[in-house]
């Protein structure tokens, strides 16, 4: 099975809790057509985004539950595919992107690594709204959404 589309965190937090990014997140992700692909770590990123939150004063903790509780049910109903890509080559990856991009694009650690990933898923379409992790994906010919 190919895996056309992946989703960064930021974007993926925007379907579970209201920010001003989730019309924009409802919208693109009707066109996907497959589950997306979750990786151990965009899980991690995902728990620690809504605690984040809640830290914040941005959403409550009953709100945080209740997107939790939702996300675990997506993962189940297979709205996400869980992947496990090779750390190794994964890190190598994201090493040759912050050589290629970093010093022109402003990238961060993990802004390379969803790049990376979804280089290395062989992805077409990559969604997000961190405007370096774009440009880094367009310059690597990923198809930007939204």
């Amino acid at each position: 099975m190919s895996i056309d589309y992946y989703a960064d965190t930021g974007f993926l937090i925007s379907l579970y809790i209201n920010e001003t990014t989730t019309a924009a997140a409802n919208s693109a992700v009707k066109a996907v057509t497959q589950p997306l692909p979750l990786m151990p770590l965009g899980f991690l990123e995902l728990r620690n985004a809504l605690y984040l939150a809640v830290f914040k004063k941005q959403i409550q903790e009953r709100i945080r539950r209740a997107a939790w509780q939702t996300m675990e049910r997506d993962i189940h109903n297979r709205v996400f595919m869980k992947v496990q890509l090779d750390t190794d080559r994964l890190h190598d990856k994201a090493a040759d992107l912050a050589n290629k991009h970093s010093a022109t694009a402003g990238t961060r650690t993990l802004d390379l690594v969803h790049v990376a990933a979804a280089l290395l898923l062989g992805t077409k379409f990559f969604l997000s709204f961190d405007h370096r992790q774009r440009n880094v994906a367009k310059r690597e010919d990923l198809e930007i959404l939204p």
